[in-house]
């Protein structure tokens, strides 16, 4: 059994020195799925990096809640077409 690496949600926003309000907002919009265990929320290891990359693109480039979400999106239809190329080749 594979063991789940995750990280508090309290404890990566005290880390990145971010608001819990903007991690809850990240839920609120579905761009993370945190995991419950017990009464804490858990970021997944594998979703960190969106985390970060949402970070940069809200902080430093004053994108809003709804452009990430758009962001995502667009993202996620590139990486299918990606995949679907790479198949007919």
């Amino acid at each position: 059994m594979k063991t789940v690496v995750k990280i508090s949600i309290n404890q990566f926003c005290e880390l990145y020195e971010v608001p819990n309000t903007f991690v809850t907002s990240l839920i609120e919009y579905k761009l993370i799925e945190p995991i419950k265990d017990g009464s804490e929320l858990y970021i997944v290891e594998n979703q960190l990096q969106h985390v970060e990359r949402y970070m940069r693109l809200y902080y430093d480039l004053n994108i809003n809640f709804e452009g990430l979400d758009v962001i995502n999106n667009l993202l996620l239809k590139i990486n299918k077409l990606e995949q679907e190329l790479n198949k007919l080749k």
